[in-house]
């Protein structure tokens, strides 16, 4: 329920969630925001009933960016663990 209100919100914000990670029993979550310093000033709060860490990382191009670069790391260690 708390995340289906996050979601709506953050949607609303514009906010890009690049990424959730939960990690198990603890209900803890990562969340990375990529918007205005303001925006996640606003968002901090809510944001913080679903997630312990919030990591800012600036505007959408850098999201891009980020995004770009775990997806490749993504593929090396596919490829690494394919060849094992």
């Amino acid at each position: 329920m708390v995340l289906a209100a996050v979601a709506a919100v953050v949607d609303t914000a514009a906010v890009a969630v690049a990424a959730a990670t939960v990690v198990a029993a603890a209900v803890a979550a990562t969340v990375v925001v990529a918007v205005d310093a303001a925006t996640v000033a606003d968002l901090d709060a809510m944001l913080g009933l679903v997630s312990l860490v919030r990591l800012h990382i600036g505007d959408h191009k850098q999201a891009t960016s980020l995004k770009l670069a775990m997806n490749l790391n993504i593929a090396a260690q596919m490829e690494a663990l394919s060849e094992a």
